[in-house]
């Protein structure tokens, strides 16, 4: 008990007690601020040793010494009654709170203020050193794979003129297309492949994000009649590069430029063309490279999906075919753009029924032309309701052409329309997987599952696709569908918001509508809302607008207007006959006999009970 009064007296608890939280706030400052200037964690270790170390100093000291007005002196010998260990120990006392308050205002500080935030660079860490993880896991899995996919990246135009830029691109095209031709070898894309044109993106990433194994990457210099090639296959998990070349030729010696670049890279994959492709690459080409140069051109145009794009591309595919009446991949691209093409004034029926006659003629000229398969499986799907003669055109089009994403999308589409949500999903993965960089063809997975009533997965596919590409208006389109028949009013008013300005609508317009629907909504709740958007959709006539009216009056039960809506001419029926089977917006009517009977009249299979969980 003395020594611990004499302990007391000589304030060596109260040093012990300042030191200690003196030493915590100091260790946290230092673990704050030395990172900061650079400095590791071992500096901070030294800054803990130290401290350690000079704690029990620091008790000695203070049972050795006292401090009195002459100084620092022995504690021996101080005059007992002249001491100023009292005063001494309420300087201490002050101290310690000070030292306590600053340590709990770094305490609130550290909680409130650096934690969050420490936190979030852990989590952000944690997330890069996944995906850093999950790189290595991929590009190991890639390397122990066999080697049956590649990605064509848009070659580089050198040439000084962004209008030469059609032919590089259109080189990079007709390469991919040549080497979907190979049996046992699985072709990215356009879609996924162009996204990465002018980007400074690591090889082996761009192969990660697109699931191939090789990729393929040049230049182009085009100058009058003259042109210089160069072509190089990297291997994507080590940066290895197979096999380059460079080709200073005519343009008449684009066509063998290319054979050779095939070619050398079937032979370095060790895969082959057998007879019967050897065939069709031969017809594919026209001999005329004029007529080439112009087919060039109209992709270039036509891959800009606008309808100047398409009218340009018509132009330029029509001018190819007066060069080459035999040139089959030229009345494909033409039948292409007037499919797409909206003519103010013009029904879609006579676009199809134009487009149709192209793609026969396609079709007489090379009928094992995967494209042409295609195009025909859309145009009889879209104008003549052939479900049957679709899905053997789609198929088709995969056995011929089974790199081409587009005859996977499509038919993925029909399967959905037909309820067959299995085998729809299916083959949309195969889109994908050729595709993967797509909005089209995410968009439209979002939209089949919808149809599929998995409404939670709708909405993950539409937002992931919009995270990937947050221009597609389409999609935005999609997901305000998708909420507004959820309920969900606010969130489907900002997606339309964002799909309408995307489309290029006028902006004061946009907020007129959407003021509109928001205050409709106010006043009268959902059927407000929806009462708002019959009236603009009656106001825009645009070529649906019937249909588009029809649904929304279904969707409020309001059945004699939505019938009488329904029976509307041909876009109504092409509406009808997409969707009638799956769209949810038809479920307030699907009961009356009316709605049977139409289904009966357009030649639709018989309704069945949609699979909730396809």
């Amino acid at each position: 008990m003395k020594l611990l009064a004499e302990l007391k007296r000589r304030n060596v608890l109260r040093v012990g007690l300042a030191y200690l939280a003196g030493a915590w706030l100091l260790i946290q400052v230092t673990e704050t601020l030395f990172p900061v200037f650079g400095l590791s964690d071992a500096a901070v270790r030294v800054v803990v040793i130290v401290l350690v170390i000079g704690f029990v100093p620091a008790l000695v000291f203070a049972w050795v010494f006292e401090l009195t007005p002459q100084g620092l002196m022995r504690e021996s010998e101080v005059d007992r009654s002249k001491s100023t260990t009292v005063a001494t120990s309420k300087k201490l006392d002050r101290a310690i709170t000070v030292v306590l308050a600053l340590a709990l205002m770094y305490f609130a500080f550290d909680k409130f203020v650096l934690s969050p935030q420490r936190e979030a660079d852990l989590v952000e860490s944690a997330t890069q050193a996944a995906i850093e993880q999950a790189l290595e896991e991929e590009r190991a899995k890639q390397a122990s794979s066999p080697h049956e996919s590649i990605a064509v990246l848009p070659f580089v135009n050198l040439s000084g003129d962004e209008e030469n830029e059609y032919f590089s691109d259109g080189l990079t095209e007709t390469l991919l297309h040549m080497l979907a031709q190979l049996p046992d070898l699985r072709v990215s894309a356009r879609t996924s492949s162009f996204a990465f044109k002018g980007k400074n993106v690591d090889i082996r990433d761009i192969a990660l994000a697109l699931g191939v194994a090789y990729v393929l990457e040049g230049s182009v210099q085009k100058a009058g009649n003259r042109i210089r090639i160069t072509a190089q296959l990297i291997r994507a998990d080590d940066g290895f590069h197979l096999w380059s070349n460079n080709y200073d030729r005519t343009l008449d010696d684009i066509f063998a430029i290319q054979d050779d670049i095939a070619t050398r890279i079937s032979s370095n994959l060790k895969l082959t063309f057998s007879d019967n492709e050897n065939n069709r690459l031969a017809k594919r080409h026209t001999p005329n490279a004029g007529a080439y140069e112009l087919y060039l051109k109209g992709r270039y145009y036509w891959n800009q999906r606008t309808n100047d794009g398409y009218r340009k591309a018509i132009e330029l595919f029509q001018q190819a075919i007066e060069l080459d009446p035999n040139y089959a991949r030229a009345y494909v691209g033409m039948a292409d753009s007037y499919a797409f093409l909206q003519v103010e004034g013009v029904s879609q029926l006579d676009q199809y029924e134009k487009a149709l006659g192209i793609t026969k003629r396609a079709l007489e000229i090379d009928d094992a032309l995967g494209e042409a398969h295609a195009s025909m499986g859309l145009l009889i799907h879209d104008k003549d309701w052939d479900f049957a003669g679709a899905e053997l055109q789609y198929r088709q089009a995969i056995d011929l052409s089974p790199s081409y994403a587009s005859a996977y999308h499509w038919y993925g589409e029909l399967l959905g329309q037909l309820q067959r949500f299995d085998e729809a999903f299916e083959v949309f993965g195969r889109a994908v997987a050729l595709d993967p960089l797509s909005s089209a063809i995410s968009s439209d997975v979002g939209l089949s599952w919808y149809f599929a009533r998995d409404h939670d997965r709708a909405i993950t596919v539409l937002r992931k696709s919009i995270e990937a590409d947050p221009t597609f208006s389409r999609t935005h389109h999609y997901l305000a569908e998708v909420h507004a028949h959820l309920g969900q009013h606010a969130e489907a008013l900002l997606a339309q918001q964002k799909g309408w300005l995307l489309a290029g609508d006028d902006p004061a317009e946009v907020e007129q509508r959407i003021t509109a629907l928001r205050d409709a909504m106010q006043r009268s709740g959902p059927r407000g809302f929806w009462q708002a958007q019959i009236e603009l959709a009656q106001a825009s006539r645009g070529p649906d607008w019937p249909v588009d009216v029809a649904a929304m009056h279904a969707r409020l039960g309001d059945s004699d207007q939505a019938f009488a809506l329904l029976e509307r001419g041909f876009s109504a029926r092409l509406f009808a006959m997409l969707f009638l089977n799956v769209d949810p917006a038809w479920d307030g009517i699907r009961d009356d006999p009316r709605f049977r009977e139409l289904v009966r009249r357009i030649g639709l299979p018989s309704l069945s009970a949609v699979s909730p969980d396809p």
